[in-house]
């Protein structure tokens, strides 16, 4: 997350056993590695056009305004894992009556663990070096970091949810640096499994910011009682 440009959120999945042969990506960013943001974050992040090496793996990003930082990326890592992580487009300021306040998007969160496990399927599924090494890499290790957590509240919710300037007691974090870990024995293909896990993680990640009552769910509308791509 050093590369981001500013505190934001991070997805990450880490094979168990790590490799002693790192891959080599000698193609470049894997095809399975998307393009751009979805949802409602795509508003602040959409494509994500540059492509970069690292000492961990390879990337796709959108850089930011001072040419240094990444506003958000999704990347491939050379353990066969992967990350995807929006910086300060995950938070923003707001005025509330007590003053001004940090707010952390919840969709940006949910988002980026959907991004990570759609994009760790699809490398797992599809031709490619990860695929070759798949038998290798289980048990899995999906991570949630939320850094730089105190005095924020957490805002943004699906359809249906008050506001956060609206609350007596709006959600807000348990921890200075919010960090969330489950493992994952085999890796699910099936796109229920997949759902099962971004709705679990989705459940733990919202409670270590404040939130048991699953604002990330839409309460009214035409996707009330689900979590829809249009949203995150």
């Amino acid at each position: 997350m050093a590369c981001l440009d500013g505190p934001g959120v991070a997805a990450i999945v880490m094979p168990s056993e790590v490799r002693a042969q790192h891959l080599q990506f000698e193609n470049g960013v894997p095809n399975q590695v998307p393009t751009t943001f979805e949802g409602i974050t795509a508003n602040g992040v959409g494509t994500l056009p540059y492509t970069a090496s690292t000492s961990t793996g390879f990337a796709r990003y959108s850089p930011a305004g001072d040419g240094t930082t990444w506003l958000g990326y999704v990347a491939v890592r050379r353990d066969g894992g992967v990350e995807a992580a929006i910086g300060s487009g995950s938070r923003y300021r707001a005025q509330f009556r007590a003053g001004p306040a940090t707010i952390i998007r919840l969709y940006t969160v949910i988002h980026m663990i959907r991004q990570a496990v759609e994009t760790q399927s699809a490398l797992l599924a599809e031709d490619g070096e990860v695929k070759e090494v798949a038998d290798q890499l289980a048990p899995f290790d999906l991570v949630v970091a939320l850094p730089k957590t105190d005095d924020t509240w957490l805002g943004c919710y699906n359809d249906g949810w008050e506001h956060p300037e609206h609350l007596h007691d709006p959600p807000r974090p348990i921890e200075s640096n919010v960090l969330v870990r489950h493992q994952v024995e085999q890796w699910p293909t099936e796109r229920a499994d997949r759902n099962g896990l971004l709705f679990k993680m989705a459940d733990r990640v919202s409670a270590a910011l404040g939130d048991r009552e699953r604002r990330w769910v839409a309460r009214t509308g035409a996707n009330a009682g689900t979590l829809h791509l249009n949203y995150a």
